[in-house]
């Protein structure tokens, strides 16, 4: 009888009959607990009748959720620290060598993300090559304007 309840989708209170002995109760409050199921025995002598729930799982739904935000904050945060040590390594490149890895002329305002070397505009309109180590200049990410060199004299 409690198999079946614990089985069927639709209901969540399965009200035992009053025909139930004390000791088929007894029983049923050791599976209960065992499962950790709650119930309740109404009624006094004869009339006593047991009621079980199911249990109500939506706060583990609930956790799970926002565990899993937490969990996006979290990655987010260090994808932005990543991002925020890839530039400045690229800021220390560009201090180093203050001018386009392509034309070495002009000071760098792009860094290359395939490779962290950097260039300047007017190569990043017809980019093809790194001038360093001829990697594929992909995506390019401009440098931030405090730290773009200036061209040394």
């Amino acid at each position: 009888m409690l198999q079946k309840f614990l089985d069927d989708p639709v209901s969540d209170v399965l009200e035992l009959p009053r025909s139930v002995t004390s000791s088929e109760r007894d029983q049923i409050r050791q599976i209960c607990k065992h499962l950790d199921l709650p119930f309740k025995v109404f009624g006094e002598g004869t009339e006593k009748y047991m009621v079980v729930r199911k249990p109500d799982f939506s706060y583990f739904a609930h956790v799970e959720q926002n565990s899993a935000a937490e969990q996006l904050v979290v990655m987010s945060a260090e994808l932005q620290h990543w991002k925020s040590l890839a530039l400045s390594l690229a800021s220390e490149l560009a201090e180093k060598d203050p001018t386009c890895c392509i034309c070495n002329t002009e000071p760098p305002t792009l860094v290359n993300k395939t490779c962290g070397h950097c260039i300047c505009e007017s190569c990043s309109r017809n980019p093809e090559l790194c001038g360093r180590c001829f990697s594929r200049i992909s995506d390019l990410i401009p440098l931030p304007a405090k730290r773009r060199s200036k061209k040394s004299d």
